[in-house]
C-alpha cells in the first residue's frame, strides 16, 4: 500500500512528473490490488486528489488514482472563449470567502484602463460556490459555476483550488486558447499582456512556453531542482504538448 506522507500542494504531483512516471511502474496497492485501500485513498469526496494521508514523493493520486474522465464536461470553452481577448483567456478561482477579496480585483482590474480589456466582459470566474455566484451577479460580475465530485463546503482548499485551476487550464489550452491564470489576491498593478507576450518572444518565439515567477515551494524539490514556480500567476501560450497536460490531469 503507499506509504504514507504528506504532499504538501497539489502543484508538487505536477512538479514531481518524473517520479511519477517510475511510479507507474510499481504497484500502488500491492500484488493483490486491495480495492478497499484504494477507494478510501482516491476518495474524491474528501479532497480532489483523494486522501493526502496515503501520498508521499513515490506514489501520489496522479499515479495511483486517477481517472482521465474524472472531470470530463465540467469546462463549458465556449463560455470562456466568448470572454478571451486576442485569444487568451484570463481567469481565477474562488469561493465565497474570497468575494472581498475578488470584489477588490476586479476594482482594481478595471481602474488600470488595459486597451479592450474589462473585468466585467473579459475577466473569467471560476465560481465554487452558489453564494459567489449570487454575490457577484449583484455586482454584475459574471462567472463560471464549477461543479465537481468533491463535497459542497464554503471554504475551497489550497489542494483542490490547485488541481482545478490546472485542470480548467488543461481543457482551455487544448481547445486552442491562450490561458492565463491570476490567483484573486494578486493585485495587477500595471497592463501585465505586454510584458508576457515579450517574454514569449524573447524566451521562446515560435514555441509554446509557460510562463510563470520564481517559487521556493515545495521547499525539497525546488532545492533539488534549482527553483520551482510560484503558481499565483500561469501564462500558458500557444498549445503545450499533450503529454504535458496528461501529466498534470
Amino acid at each position: 500500500s503507499p506509504r504514507h506522507g504528506s504532499m504538501h500542494t497539489a502543484i508538487g504531483t505536477v512538479l514531481a512528473l518524473a517520479g511519477a512516471a517510475s511510479a507507474e511502474k510499481l504497484s500502488c496497492w500491492g500484488a493483490v490490488e486491495d480495492e478497499e485501500t484504494k477507494s478510501w485513498c482516491c476518495d474524491i469526496s474528501v479532497s480532489l486528489i483523494g486522501r493526502t494521508e496515503c501520498w508521499d514523493a513515490t506514489f501520489n493520486y496522479s499515479s495511483c488514482c486517477h481517472d482521465p474522465d474524472a472531470f470530463s464536461g465540467f469546462v463549458d470553452v465556449e463560455w470562456f472563449s466568448s470572454r478571451a481577448v486576442d485569444n487568451i483567456a484570463v481567469f481565477t478561482i474562488a469561493d465565497i470567502g474570497f468575494f472581498e477579496v475578488l470584489k477588490a480585483w476586479i476594482s482594481h482590474v478595471d481602474r488600470l484602463g488595459i486597451p479592450n480589456f474589462s473585468a466585467g466582459r473579459n475577466a473569467s470566474v471560476v465560481c465554487m460556490d452558489d453564494k459567489l455566484v449570487k454575490a457577484l451577479a449583484s455586482i454584475g460580475q459574471p462567472c463560471f459555476r464549477f461543479t465537481s465530485p468533491i463535497s459542497s463546503s464554503d471554504h475551497l482548499s489550497e489542494h483542490d483550488a490547485n488541481i482545478i485551476k490546472h485542470y480548467v487550464a488543461s481543457v482551455l489550452n487544448k481547445a486552442g486558447l491562450h490561458v492565463l491564470y491570476t490567483d484573486a489576491d494578486v493585485l495587477w498593478l500595471q497592463d501585465p499582456f505586454p510584458q508576457l507576450l515579450a517574454a514569449v518572444a524573447a524566451r521562446a518565439p515560435g514555441f509554446p512556453a509557460l510562463v510563470a515567477s520564481r517559487g521556493s515551494f515545495p521547499f525539497e524539490l525546488a532545492k533539488n531542482w534549482g527553483t520551482a514556480l510560484c503558481t499565483g500567476v500561469l501564462f500558458f501560450y500557444g498549445r503545450l504538448p499533450d503529454a504535458y497536460w496528461e501529466a498534470v490531469e
